[in-house]
């Protein structure tokens, strides 16, 4: 079984104007322009609420694989034209509530789960590989690279739902 090293999850919280058509198109290009094999999904849409679940996932190495959950709360939906740099623009007003979570998955084509006498041999190897010959490569190095990609889509996020990005 792949073995799956959750990264915490971000929350960001925002009340006040926004466009949601533009935030799911800016998430769907991020992950697209990192070649990330994006997915979303709608829960519930009604005029004044819509909860979206947005995967997405990226096969780094034989070994290796990054995944990304992003679900989007939006309660009191509302659509407002707010005047914008002298210009009426046409807005969504309401809370947005999003969490970021994204998951590291080792072994996740099972390459070290066979069956039958080997069994418990290739459960020791993983073990091994897991726990000191890759120990460093995954602490150091790839929990590092989806620490940053996930830094880089919650300033997205954030931006685009008109939130100081520092």
């Amino acid at each position: 079984m792949a073995k799956e090293e959750n990264q915490g999850t971000t929350i960001i919280k925002h009340r006040g104007f926004f466009d949601l058509q533009k935030l799911l198109k800016a998430i769907q290009g991020f992950f697209s322009s990192r070649d990330f094999v994006p997915d979303w999904e709608l829960l519930k849409s009604r005029s004044d609420e819509a909860e979206i679940i947005f995967n997405a996932d990226k096969k780094i190495t034989e070994w290796v694989k990054f995944e990304f959950r992003i679900q989007i709360w939006v309660n009191d939906l509302k659509k407002v034209e707010v005047v914008k740099e002298g210009k009426k623009v046409k807005m969504d007003e309401g809370k947005v509530l999003c969490e970021v979570t994204p998951t590291l998955v080792l072994d996740y084509a099972n390459r070290f789960e066979k069956k039958g006498a080997f069994e418990k041999f290739t459960a020791l190897l993983k073990d091994l590989y897991l726990n000191y010959i890759m120990k460093k490569d995954i602490g150091d190095y790839w929990e590092g690279v989806i620490g940053d990609i996930n830094i880089a889509l919650c300033k997205l996020i954030q931006a685009e739902l008109g939130q100081e990005v520092i």
